[in-house]
């Protein structure tokens, strides 16, 4: 597969020649100038500005590079041993976010370095992205990074990686020149269990802090913020900022400005994802003020979407008259309720003293008023047959008289039956007794809440 592009070619092509001589030309040009050194940071960091481009990219998508390749990695010099520019294609391994198409690998051996300039007493900010190659399933990958030149070492690093550190992970530190001139940026693939691969490199960063943080800095990122990827405060992409903590996301600065919490996905400018999380009580809000002073103002009121809004209603308006009336809208509200309650007491209290009879038989056999009644999710009918021949049965209908379940009954003496309200609506219900082919006696029933 060919997985050469013509646009990267437009855009990466670029004669070593031509690079070498604008380097060369803006090195100069910084040179001359007291404060050239201060802004030194590494060229190519993302591996973008390569040869691969003009040349058609071999089927694995990728190109090995030694010492004596022609023409070298832009940029980049390589030391020893072989380093491949993998295209992100490659064994879709991808790159880190930012990381456009390509990235290095170090392999068992390879060594590659680039030199800049640092100024004495200057601290730098230095990081970069590594992961492993994707063929990798053993243990042990090995590699070095090392800054070193003016004023001895500066940074030097061992890893020890294996297959589990496959995700594309960033590496970040700081240190402060002791002298000024150049140092040289250095990665080396010490070893590692896959013949083919080793560590993989990607978006190399080296910048002056120019006011350095100290103990006096309001901000501060420690312990495993940015190594680790358990707790972060910053930019993952080039826009959102992301706030995550024990290894959770908690929170969102979105590039449109849109604060969300609890939520990635905020929706409003304050956006606060409310859903019983607190610890305390499940059912309070997660949205918390204590000790608020007194104050006047408008009654704030929440749409069903649960935004809320300015009633435009100032708290004076509500007037002693008014809360006044509120308050016997209130006992007149309870007082039909406690009437309505009363009315329904007595509808129980007739429903089970009344036996209704329709077309009942002169005989022993009876129907007796089911219990509980009115009822939610089932009720027991009692009953009693005294001769029994062909068959007897208990038949539950509705108002309309349609069939809804049977009961068949096959002995005689008495019995109950239980009847399960299921997905019945509110309201009155039959049932009856047949005896025999003949129909003994019926009797109502409620169905109410379930």
């Amino acid at each position: 597969m060919n997985t050469s592009k013509p646009n990267k070619q437009r855009r990466y092509g670029r004669p070593a020649a031509a690079m070498s001589l604008k380097t060369v030309a803006l090195s100069l040009s910084l040179s001359l100038l007291p404060f050239a050194g201060s802004f030194a940071q590494v060229l190519n960091p993302s591996f973008e500005s390569d040869p691969m481009s003009p040349i058609p990219a071999p089927t694995a998508a990728f190109r090995p590079y030694t010492n004596t390749s022609s023409p070298m990695l832009t940029d980049w010099t390589v030391i020893s041993g072989t380093i491949d520019l993998h295209h992100s294609s490659h064994w879709a391994m991808g790159c880190p976010p930012g990381g456009g198409d390509y990235h290095i690998d170090l392999n068992p051996d390879g060594v590659i370095r680039q030199t800049v300039n640092v100024v004495a007493g200057t601290t730098y900010s230095f990081s970069f992205w590594r992961s492993v190659h994707a063929q990798v399933n053993c243990a042990s990958v090995n590699a070095n990074v090392d800054i070193s030149g003016a004023g001895g070492t500066l940074y030097n690093a061992n890893f020890v990686l294996s297959d589990a550190d496959k995700p594309w992970q960033q590496e970040a530190t700081v240190f402060t020149a002791t002298a000024s001139g150049p140092v040289d940026i250095t990665f080396s693939g010490t070893g590692s269990c896959y013949t083919y691969g080793g560590m993989l490199v990607d978006l190399v960063s080296m910048e002056p802090i120019q006011d350095p943080c100290s103990d006096d800095c309001f901000w501060k990122l420690t312990g495993n913020n940015i190594a680790g990827g358990r707790n972060i405060f910053g930019t993952i992409t080039s826009d959102d900022v992301r706030i995550k903590t024990a290894n959770q996301d908690r929170g969102i600065f979105t590039s449109k400005g849109l604060l969300g919490w609890n939520t990635m996905a905020p929706t409003a400018y304050l956006h606060v994802f409310c859903d019983g999380n607190n610890k305390e009580d499940g059912r309070l809000s997660d949205v918390r003020f204590e000790r608020l002073e007194r104050g006047q103002g408008n009654i704030l009121v929440i749409n069903s979407a649960g935004y809320v809004l300015d009633s435009k209603v100032p708290i004076t308006a509500i007037t002693p008259k008014a809360l006044a009336e509120l308050k016997q809208d209130i006992e007149r509200e309870k007082e039909r309720n406690d009437r309505l309650e009363q009315e329904l007491l007595e509808v129980k209290r007739l429903l089970n003293s009344t036996t209704p009879v329709m077309n009942a038989a002169q005989s022993g056999s009876h129907l007796f008023q089911n219990t509980p009644n009115p009822f939610g999710g089932e009720t027991a009918i009692p009953y009693y047959i005294d001769q029994l021949r062909s068959g007897a049965a208990i038949i539950v209908s509705d108002a309309a008289g349609k069939e809804i379940t049977r009961y068949v009954i096959s002995q005689a003496g008495k019995g109950t039956v239980t009847f399960k309200a299921a997905n019945l609506s509110q309201g009155i219900y039959f049932y009856s007794l047949l005896v025999d082919g003949r129909e003994i006696e019926t009797r109502r029933m409620v169905v109410g809440k379930q």
